[in-house]
C-alpha cells in the first residue's frame, strides 16, 4: 500500500443534532498523482428518525445539476416503523401491507406481481398466494400445516410446529423434531414436473400433484444441539466428532452397505480457535500458519502423509495494512517460459483508496476470452509451454461502484476490453465488448431490476419473487428449445434444476435434485444416475460420487474426491483417494476460470463446484443461494433481495473487492475466516483505539447533551409556570388570616399526598398493609407542617406566609417540571435503566449524586454572588448539568438501555406523570424538613440564632443544605422501588380476590 496514495483521504461522517447520520464522505484516488475526489453519500430522515432517502455519490452529484434526479432508495414507514413502500432505482417499487400484529399481509412489486399471506388464529402462516402481472387469478404457491397439541405429536416434538409445507418444489414433511427444535426426520416429495404450481386446500388434491417417491433425511444431535450424524435420502451416513471446546475433531462416512471410513481427522486449533492442522481421508495433511499480530492466514501448506517435503500446495498470502490481499504465491506450481516470458503461479493485486480492485495480474491459458464459456483444459504433464501466458487486468469504476471498464492485457496474443454502459439514473448496465454497441438500456431489465438479456442466452424468465425460473440457450421456431428451468423451496433455495436439450434429433433432459447433503443427478442422454455428496470439512472439501447407473453400463465403485480450497472456498486442487491429482483450477479476480488442468476429460466433466465453492451452471452463471452471479460481467444479474445491506448498488460484487471478500449466499460480503482477524486476538493501534473510544463516547455524549437540554428547558418552563401561578394567586389578593390558614393547609395537603404516594409504594415491597403505613406517614407530614407553619406565622399582618407561599410554588414547579419532561421526553437520545435491578443501580446512582453535589454545594455557597439578571438561569443550568452527568454515569453500566430519538413532542404518559410528579413533590417536602432540621440543629448546637452564628457554623449549614439538595438524585431509584411496591400490592390483592372466589 502506497502511503502517498492514501494521504489526505480520510473518511468523514456528519450527524444531525439527533445523532443521525446525514452524510458519509470518502475520498477516492486511484493513483498517488491523482487529486482526491470526494464521494458523498446522503441520507435523509423524517421527524421520527427513520431514513426516508438514500443517495449514492453518483446520483447525489447528479442531483445537484439535475434536481429531478431521484434518490437510490426512498422509503415510507408506518407509525410503528415498518417499511410500507420502498422505491429503488435498481429494484423498482415494493409495497407492503402489514397486519395489526406487524405480520406481512400483502406485497406488491413494481412489475405488477402480488403476494398475499394468510394466517391462522395464532398468526401462523398457513398459505401464500401469488399473482403475476399476466395471471388471471392468484395461485397458492405455499401451504403449511402444524402439529396438534396431543400426546402423539408431543412424542415427536411436533406440537405447534410445521409438519407439512407444500412449496415451489413439492412437499416437505417434518416427521420428527429434536428437543432444541432441529428437524430430526424430514421427507421430501417433488412436485410432478408438469403439475401447475397451485396448491389446493384439500390434502388429497395436493397429494395427486406430488411424485410417489419419497426422500427421507434423518439427523441426530447432542444435548447442545450440535449435529452428530446425518443420513441422506440414499442411506449414506456422515458422522461428526467434537472436542471439549465444541470444535470439530473428525468427520466420518458410512456409505450405504459399506464400512465406516474417515474423511478428515487430526484437527488442531490455536488459542483463537483457528484451524492449524488437519488430515484428510486420503492422508494429505494441510497446515495453516497465521500472522502472530493480526491473526491473518499467511501460508497454506498441503503435503503427502509422512513426506512434508513433498508438497502438493504451498500458498503464501501478503496483505496491505488494512487487510486487502496484495499477493498470492503458490510456490509448488511449475514455472513455465513462453516467448521469453516467465509464467509462474504468482498473482498480485492493487487497490484504490476505497479498497476497490484496480489492477490484477496472474497466469492464464492462451486464447482465454474471459466470456461465459470455460476455457479448454490442459492435461497434466503437458510440455507445451505455449499454452501458458501472463495477464494483467485493469479495472475502472464509477462513484457508485459500477465497473465501467475491464481491460485485459496478456503477455502474448490479443487482449480485450469490456466496457459497461451504465444507465443514467440507476445501476442497470449492458456490456459493450471492444466498442460494439449494446442493445437499448430500456430493454435490459424488467421493472423489478432483473436482467433480461445475457451473452449466449436467448431468453430469461423470472417469477414473482425475483427468482430466475428459466434460461433459453437455443431457440427453435416451431420446435423444442434448449433450455434450463429451476424450482425453489420455501426458503428460496434451489430444489431442482432441469436442462432440456436436443441431440441427434431427440430431446433429452439432465436433471439435478437438491436434497439435504445430497444431489441426485440424472441424464437421459447417457442414462446416468449419479448421487453426489458435498461436504465441507475444515479447509478442505469432500465430494463423493456414487453411481446407481454408470454411463458405461457397468457397476462403478463410489469415488471420493478431496478438494483443497483457497481462502474464498474456491475449488483449486482436487485429489483422489490415493492423493493423486484429478484437476487443478485457478480463477480471475472476479471468478472467471483463468486456467484449468485435469488428468483426463471424463474426470474433468464431474467438476461441478468451482469459484467460491459454488455450482457453475451450463449458462456460465454461478448459483449462490439467493442470486445468480455472472463472472464475465463481474456483477449479479438481479438486485440484492436483502436490499441495501451491501450498499446502495444492488448489483455490485462485494464492493469491488472480490479477492479479499467473499459472499456466502448472494446477500452481503463477508471476509473469509482464513483471512479475517480472529475476534479473540487483540492488536495495539492508537488510531483504532481512538476510533473505538469515539464509537463508545459519541452516543453517550449525544445522550448527555439531549438530557441537558430536556432538564434545562423543563426547569426554565416549570419556573415560569410556578411564577405565573404565584402572581395569579397572590399578586392582587390581599392577605388575610383565613387566606394564610388556607394556604398552609393546602401546602400540608400536598405534602401529605406526596408522602402517602411514596410511603405506600415503598412499604408495598414488604407488607400488604402499605396503604395504612402511607396514610399514617402522610398524616404526620401534613399535620406536622400545618402546626409548624402556624406557630411560625400566626397572623397575616405582615403579608402572606412567605414560607408557605414558596412551598406552594415549589409543589407547582415540581409537577410542572414533570409535565414538561413528559411532553419533550422524545427529544434526542438517552440512556435509561431498563430492567436493571435496583441493587445493580446503587453504585452508579451514588456516583451521580456525588456529581450533582458539586453543583448543589457550589450553588449553596456562591449563589448569592450571582448577578441579579442571571439568577433565573442558575437553577436550569444546575439541572442541565445534573441531567448530563447522570446520563453519562448511567450509560457506562452494562445493562443501561440506549433510547433513540422519537417524536420530540408527545402526550404525557398518565402513569409516569403521576409517579414522576408526586415523587418530585415528595423531594420538595423532605428537602424542606431536612433543611429545617439542619437549621434547628445549628441553633441548638451553637446556642445562637442564625444571625448570631459564626462564619464556620454557617459554612457547615450551607454545605449540609447543598448536600441535602444533591440527595434528591435518588428520586429515580425511589420511584422505581415505589412502582415495584405498587405492582406487588396489585398482585397480592389480585390473588386475594381469586382466593375468595
Amino acid at each position: 500500500m502506497s502511503h502517498a496514495l492514501h494521504q489526505f483521504t480520510p473518511s468523514l461522517t456528519a450527524y444531525d443534532p439527533r445523532g443521525l447520520t446525514v452524510r458519509n464522505v470518502d475520498y477516492y484516488r486511484a493513483t498517488a498523482s491523482d487529486p482526491p475526489q470526494p464521494h458523498i453519500c446522503r441520507q435523509v430522515h423524517d421527524s421520527a428518525g427513520s431514513m426516508v432517502e438514500q443517495w449514492d455519490p453518483r446520483l447525489f452529484q447528479l442531483q445537484r445539476s439535475q434536481p429531478a434526479t431521484l434518490a437510490n432508495q426512498r422509503t415510507v414507514y408506518s407509525l410503528g416503523g415498518q417499511a410500507l413502500r420502498t422505491d429503488s432505482v435498481d429494484a423498482g417499487l415494493r409495497l407492503m401491507l402489514p397486519g395489526e400484529a406487524g405480520q406481512v399481509l400483502d406485497i406488491w412489486s413494481g412489475g405488477g406481481a402480488h403476494q398475499a399471506y394468510r394466517y391462522d388464529l395464532y398468526l401462523r402462516a398457513v398459505a401464500v398466494f401469488e399473482q403475476a402481472s399476466g395471471d388471471a387469478q392468484p395461485h397458492c404457491v405455499e401451504r403449511l400445516e402444524y402439529g396438534a397439541y396431543s400426546v402423539a405429536e408431543a412424542a415427536l416434538n411436533r406440537c405447534g410446529r410445521v409438519i407439512r409445507h407444500d412449496d415451489g418444489g413439492g412437499g416437505v414433511f417434518h416427521e420428527r423434531y429434536g428437543v432444541h427444535g432441529e428437524v430430526a426426520l424430514q421427507t421430501r416429495r417433488f412436485r410432478q414436473w408438469d403439475a401447475v404450481l397451485d396448491w389446493p386446500q384439500p390434502e388429497a388434491q395436493r397429494e395427486a400433484r406430488l411424485e410417489l417417491e419419497r426422500f427421507a433425511t434423518t439427523a441426530g444431535f447432542n444435548a447442545l444441539g450440535e449435529r452428530l450424524y446425518h443420513t441422506d435420502a440414499k442411506g449414506h451416513r456422515v458422522e461428526y466428532a467434537y472436542g471439549v471446546d465444541g470444535q470439530t475433531t473428525g468427520v466420518f462416512l458410512v456409505l450405504k452397505g459399506s464400512v465406516r471410513q474417515c474423511l478428515s481427522d487430526q484437527y488442531r486449533y490455536n488459542a483463537a480457535g483457528q484451524l492449524l492442522h488437519q488430515r484428510a481421508g486420503n492422508g494429505v495433511v494441510r497446515t495453516l500458519h497465521y500472522h502472530p499480530c493480526d491473526g491473518r492466514c499467511r501460508q497454506m501448506i498441503a503435503h503427502l502423509p509422512g513426506a512434508a517435503a513433498q508438497r502438493l500446495q504451498d500458498v503464501q498470502y501478503d496483505y496491505d495494512p488494512v487487510g486487502n490481499i496484495v499477493r498470492i504465491d503458490d510456490r509448488e506450481q511449475l514455472t513455465h517460459w513462453s516467448r521469453n516470458t516467465r509464467v509462474d503461479a504468482l498473482s498480485t493485486y492493487e487497490y484504490d483508496t476505497l479498497s476497490r480492485l484496480t489492477k490484477a495480474s496472474g497466469r492464464e491459458t492462451a486464447g482465454n476470452s474471459g466470456g461465459p464459456a470455460l476455457p479448454g483444459w490442459v492435461a497434466f504433464g503437458s510440455t507445451d509451454d505455449s499454452v501458458w501466458r501472463r495477464y494483467t487486468q485493469h479495472f475502472r469504476y464509477d462513484p457508485a461502484g459500477n465497473l465501467l471498464q475491464l481491460r485485459h492485457v496478456p503477455s502474448s496474443g490479443v487482449g480485450y476490453t469490456r466496457n459497461m454502459t451504465i444507465a443514467a439514473h440507476s445501476n442497470h448496465l449492458l456490456p459493450r465488448i471492444d466498442g460494439a454497441a449494446a442493445p437499448g438500456l430500456g430493454q435490459g431489465y424488467d421493472r423489478c431490476g432483473n436482467l433480461q438479456a445475457l451473452e449466449g442466452i436467448r431468453g430469461m424468465g423470472w417469477n414473482a419473487r425475483g427468482q430466475l425460473t428459466h434460461l433459453i440457450q437455443v431457440a427453435r421456431a416451431g420446435d423444442d428449445d434448449d433450455e434450463e428451468r429451476y424450482e425453489y423451496d420455501a426458503a428460496g433455495q434451489r430444489i431442482r434444476k432441469r436442462r432440456s436439450f436436443k441431440a441427434r434429433g431427440r430431446l433429452h433432459t439432465a436433471e439435478v435434485r437438491y436434497l439435504p447433503g445430497l444431489e441426485i443427478r440424472h441424464d437421459s442422454a447417457t442414462d446416468e444416475q449419479l448421487n453426489v455428496l458435498n461436504l465441507a470439512v475444515g479447509t478442505t472439501t469432500v465430494r463423493v460420487l456414487q453411481w446407481d447407473r454408470h454411463p458405461g453400463g457397468v457397476a462403478q465403485p463410489a469415488q471420493i474426491r478431496f478438494g483443497l480450497s483457497d481462502h474464498l472456498g474456491s475449488s483449486t486442487l482436487e485429489l483422489d483417494e490415493q492423493a493423486q491429482r484429478i484437476s487443478h483450477e485457478s480463477y480471475y479476480p472476479y471468478g472467471g476460470t483463468a486456467w484449468w488442468a485435469a488428468r483426463n476429460a471424463s474426470e474433468a466433466d464431474y467438476t461441478f463446484i468451482r469459484y467460491s465453492g459454488k455450482e457453475r451452471d451450463a449458462s456460465g452463471l454461478y448459483y449462490y443461494g439467493f442470486r445468480y452471479y455472472a463472472p464475465w460481467l463481474c456483477r449479479w444479474i438481479s438486485p440484492d433481495p436483502a436490499g441495501d445491506i451491501d450498499g446502495l448498488n444492488l448489483y455490485a460484487m462485494v464492493g469491488g473487492n472480490p479477492v479479499t471478500h467473499g459472499d456466502e449466499q448472494g446477500l452481503a460480503p463477508s471476509i473469509p475466516t482464513a483471512v479475517s482477524r480472529p475476534r479473540r486476538l487483540r492488536t495495539i493501534s492508537w488510531t483504532r483505539t481512538a476510533a473505538h473510544i469515539g464509537r463508545i463516547l459519541r452516543p453517550r455524549i449525544q445522550a448527555a447533551g439531549s438530557a441537558a437540554i430536556r432538564d434545562g428547558l423543563s426547569t426554565y418552563l416549570a419556573n415560569a409556570i410556578a411564577a405565573g401561578v404565584d402572581v395569579a394567586i397572590f399578586g392582587s389578593t390581599a392577605p388575610t388570616a383565613a387566606g394564610n390558614q388556607a394556604l398552609r393547609y393546602t401546602v400540608a395537603a400536598l405534602d401529605a399526598l406526596a408522602v402517602v404516594h411514596m410511603s405506600t409504594g415503598l412499604a408495598g415491597r414488604w407488607t400488604r398493609y402499605a396503604p395504612l403505613v402511607g396514610l399514617i406517614a402522610g398524616g404526620v407530614a401534613g399535620g406536622g407542617y400545618a402546626g409548624h407553619a402556624e406557630s411560625l406565622h400566626p397572623s397575616a399582618e405582615e403579608g402572606w406566609d412567605p414560607v408557605a407561599r414558596l412551598r406552594l410554588a415549589g409543589h407547582v414547579r415540581s409537577f410542572a417540571r414533570e409535565l414538561v419532561q413528559q411532553i419533550i421526553r422524545g427529544h434526542g437520545s438517552g440512556f435509561s435503566w431498563g430492567a436493571t435491578p435496583l441493587r445493580a443501580r446503587l453504585t452508579r446512582t451514588a456516583g451521580a449524586t456525588a456529581a450533582y453535589a458539586v453543583a448543589t454545594v457550589g450553588n449553596a455557597f456562591f449563589g448569592a454572588d450571582v448577578p441579579v439578571p442571571l439568577v433565573p438561569n442558575v437553577t436550569p443550568m444546575v439541572e442541565a448539568y445534573d441531567g448530563a452527568m447522570g446520563t453519562l454515569i448511567r450509560a457506562g453500566h452494562a445493562t443501561a438501555v440506549a433510547d433513540t430519538h422519537g417524536e420530540t413532542l408527545q402526550l404525557p404518559d398518565p402513569t409516569a406523570m403521576m409517579h414522576g410528579g408526586l415523587s418530585r413533590m415528595f423531594n420538595q417536602t423532605w428537602a424542606y424538613w431536612v433543611s429545617t432540621g439542619i437549621e434547628a440543629l445549628a441553633v441548638r448546637l451553637t446556642g445562637s440564632s442564625m444571625a448570631g452564628q459564626s462564619a464556620l457554623a454557617r459554612t457547615a449549614v450551607t454545605a449540609a443544605r447543598g448536600l441535602t439538595s444533591a440527595l434528591t438524585e435518588w428520586r429515580g431509584f425511589a420511584v422505581q422501588a415505589a412502582r415495584e411496591g405498587y405492582s406487588n400490592l396489585a398482585s397480592r390483592w389480585s390473588r386475594s380476590r381469586v382466593a375468595r372466589h
